[in-house]
């Protein structure tokens, strides 16, 4: 399996990205498609890609310098019949590893659903996403309790948990000012909020 970065894809495995992206997010957690394929070719974004062969099987896209020293990871999916093979952590290990080389990053922020809504099957879905992240270092973040993120879809919010993926050893994850830049950064640079109410709920509910 080959991990590498990259800001443009082959016909082919272009496809097989949208057909990944579309069955592993729901609508109201997909970026509009073409305005994300461009911001990963402008380098707004980075996309990591798992393939072998000509195949494309899995993939990663971060979203860099949502503050001085933190990116966040917006997406990691691997193809539904490549799953549960281990090919996620793979991925996920390779990131981390490529980043830590640059030696300037703290680490990674992730934005996950809570698993404490939802039906049983959603919550345990929910469960096995957070101790898979976890497994590979991860740690919940618990001082943004008002955390929300605007639906792609439709109007409205959802609440989301955010996870700290340190990168630098002994790297702490943010609190008070540095989080609340962190979290107007994934606003911004994630779903292009720079003012507005949602913003002003969310950072005042960091807790120092």
């Amino acid at each position: 399996m080959l991990v590498a970065q990259l800001s443009h894809l082959a016909p082919d495995q272009f496809g097989q990205f949208r057909a990944i992206y579309d069955d592993s997010f729901l609508p109201h957690e997909r970026a509009e498609f073409a305005s994300l394929t461009g911001s990963i070719a402008s380098g707004a974004r980075w996309l990591f890609t798992a393939t072998r062969g000509d195949d494309l099987f899995g993939f990663a896209i971060i979203v860099p310098y949502i503050a001085r020293d933190v990116h966040l990871l917006e997406y990691l999916a691997v193809a539904r019949d490549a799953r549960s093979s281990g090919i996620g952590g793979v991925l996920l290990r390779e990131i981390v590893d490529a980043l830590r080389v640059t030696g300037n990053l703290a680490g990674i922020l992730l934005e996950v659903e809570p698993d404490d809504e939802g039906d049983a099957d959603a919550r345990a879905l929910r469960q096995r996403r957070i101790a898979f992240y976890e497994r590979h270092g991860a740690r919940v973040i618990d001082g943004v309790p008002n955390y929300r993120v605007p639906l792609a879809d439709r109007t409205g919010t959802m609440r989301m948990k955010l996870l700290w993926l340190p990168i630098a050893a002994n790297s702490d994850a943010p609190r008070g000012e540095k989080l609340r830049e962190c979290v107007g950064g994934i606003l911004e640079k994630s779903y292009g909020i720079r003012d507005g109410e949602l913003l002003q709920k969310v950072l005042r509910g960091v807790i120092n």
